[in-house]
């Protein structure tokens, strides 16, 4: 490595994270509406005192222990900022939503990303195949090729990992002996200029501006539905940005949030209402549907799942003439049919590493389907709902909207089934070492969108104290996620870190008592037949409000107990 390289890789993270913590600071600063008031300053300096408590406990002072703890508290004055400045905000959007929000919700997510990145790479070093995106990432910025022999054999993983990486099982080897990664070059074209400036924290920052962007455009989304308010959309904007598993995935290297991004980007370009020309739609909005569509399965091929029910309805809502989605189609089976043929050239197989068995859907039988897609929601270690239990008001406001005849539930289900049920009955859902929710992170903008109805009823007692207690839960299991990253990356053995410690508090094995989809038990089935009974009586009883007390009551009992979970977990491992 030269000598810049050198210097880059022992300091460019740093200062990466200075002017990170600087910019967040900088931006509550000027934001603020505590004008006058002393917890504005010291609000506003907390990020750069983030940034100290990351050096300290990298230069082995520590705080005896403590530093897990520091850090919950600064996340929780950090969540109360951002939420105060949610609803100042608020009219910004005005009486109709406009059609490109401010660029300031863009911001908000952004810095708030930067502000727990330092910390939450210390604690939690890229994992799975994030190293390996890292060191095509580093081969494309230094030596401008996708060719990983020089790079292993000097080392070029000490940039960001302190373990060595060798070549991943089935990773193409060429002629003369070149050794390639599996993963597609798409994602690290897009940081390796970041990352040649400043190492890992160029990469890690590129990745949470995308996931503001992710936000920001689902803000954008929602102007597309009818009948989503502005306070709606703004609820469904900041549970998409703020909670997990987006909230985790912001300063990780994965292919699901420019995915994501990409999708959403079409949709909402498919969603909006113009007049057709001679050619349809304008060529602007026909490029911004056909460019992500062709970009998607570059990504990851498995993305083509994405792009076909994008062009299905693209081809539904475009009316005639259909000629620019023929020409799109066009051009995806041309991009489809090059990565197969490449794939063949290079890997001998298609499909890379897998085989037309494992995407045969007649392959898996109804149990690995029910299995894969209650697990995606319901399993306590790789679940939606696991992670963060706000999310849980899904399912009775989707009830309430295809009650409503509402096309958000439609779009959902055209969009990300064919996808899902390919992944669903698969190991992968919950493999890979990430966080979870990783395969099904593509449907969560719409998800977040779906919440809608909730914010319409939420001064019903009964709707009021379900989001009550499961927000109060989710904000304790975020603060434990950001103060422990590693909590989230749980092996596959039905358990969890936070049940696991539970146990040992209580001396009881509470892991049973919890839904798993790895290892089957009554919970597995239990719990979903529970919670769509709920909701079901949520969204189709008549007389709510009389019934709302009691279980206005359960909502809260059962959000301080998630709460006092929550605490005695943090107690064990800080």
């Amino acid at each position: 490595m030269s000598a810049w390289s050198t210097w880059r890789a022992e300091h460019g993270a740093t200062i990466t994270q200075f002017f990170g913590g600087a910019a967040v600071s900088w931006f509550l600063l000027r934001v603020s509406t505590l004008a006058g008031d002393p917890l504005r300053t010291t609000l506003a300096a907390l990020p750069l005192v983030m940034v100290a408590v990351a050096w300290i406990a990298r230069g082995s002072l520590g705080f005896g222990g403590l530093e897990g703890v520091i850090v919950a508290g600064w996340t929780l004055g950090l969540a109360h900022r951002v939420g105060r400045q949610l609803l100042a905000m608020r009219p910004l959007l005005g009486q109709t939503l406009p059609s490109r929000p401010s660029y300031l919700f863009f911001a908000l997510p952004f810095v708030t990303y930067l502000a727990i990145l330092p910390w939450s790479t210390e604690r939690r070093p890229p994992d799975g195949d994030e190293p390996y995106y890292l060191l095509v990432t580093h081969s494309l910025a230094y030596d401008f090729d996708a060719d990983l022999t020089d790079d292993y054999a000097d080392g070029d993983w000490k940039g960001f990992l302190d373990r060595p990486i060798g070549p991943q099982p089935g990773d193409p080897v060429g002629p003369q002996g070149e050794k390639y990664s599996r993963h597609n070059e798409a994602l690290p074209m897009l940081l390796a200029p970041s990352y040649r400036l400043l190492g890992l924290g160029g990469a890690l920052a590129t990745m949470a501006a995308l996931a503001a962007a992710l936000a920001w455009t689902t803000l954008r989304l929602a102007r597309r539905y009818p009948r989503l308010s502005p306070s709606a959309a703004l609820w469904g904007y900041a549970l998409t940005a703020f909670t997990p598993p987006l909230l985790l995935y912001s300063g990780q290297v994965w292919v699901e949030v420019p995915a994501a991004l990409l999708s959403i980007i079409a949709l909402d370009q498919i969603r909006t209402e113009a007049r057709p020309g001679p050619w349809g739609w304008g060529w602007k909005r026909w490029l911004g549907i056909g460019l992500p569509i062709l970009l998607l399965p570059l990504l990851k091929i498995r993305f083509l799942l994405l792009a076909g029910p994008l062009l299905v309805l693209a081809w539904w809502y475009a009316g005639r003439p259909k000629r620019p989605l023929l020409v799109i189609a066009g051009l995806l089976a041309a991009v489809a049919a090059g990565i197969l043929i490449h794939n063949q050239m290079l890997y001998g197989n298609p499909l890379k590493i897998h085989t037309w068995q494992e995407v045969e859907p007649t392959s898996y039988g109804v149990v690995e389907y029910a299995r894969g897609f209650l697990g995606l929601f319901f399993d306590a270690a790789f679940g939606l709902f696991g992670a963060a239990p706000v999310w849980f008001l899904v399912i009775p406001c989707l009830f309430v909207l295809i009650r409503e005849r509402h096309p958000l539930p439609i779009d959902l289900v055209v969009f990300s089934l064919p996808y899902l049920a390919v992944v669903a009955p698969r190991a992968e859902w919950y493999g890979g070492w990430s966080p979870p929710f990783r395969y099904a992170l593509i449907a969560l903008p719409l998800l977040g969108l779906a919440v809608g109805p909730w914010v319409e009823r939420r001064r019903d007692p009964l709707w009021r104290g379900l989001g009550v207690g499961l927000g109060l839960a989710t904000l304790a299991f975020s603060l434990l996620w950001i103060a422990q990253p590693g909590w989230t990356y749980n092996f596959a053995d039905g358990r969890t870190y936070v049940l696991d410690h539970l146990a040992s508090r209580l001396g009881l094995d509470v892991a049973r008592l919890f839904p798993s989809s790895i290892r089957l038990r009554p919970a597995t089935w239990i719990w979903p037949l529970l919670a769509f009974t709920l909701a079901g009586w949520l969204a189709f009883a008549r007389r709510a409000k009389a019934r709302g007390r009691g279980l206005r009551t359960a909502g809260l009992w059962g959000g301080a107990l998630a709460l006092l979970s929550a605490a005695a977990a943090i107690d064990q491992v800080l």
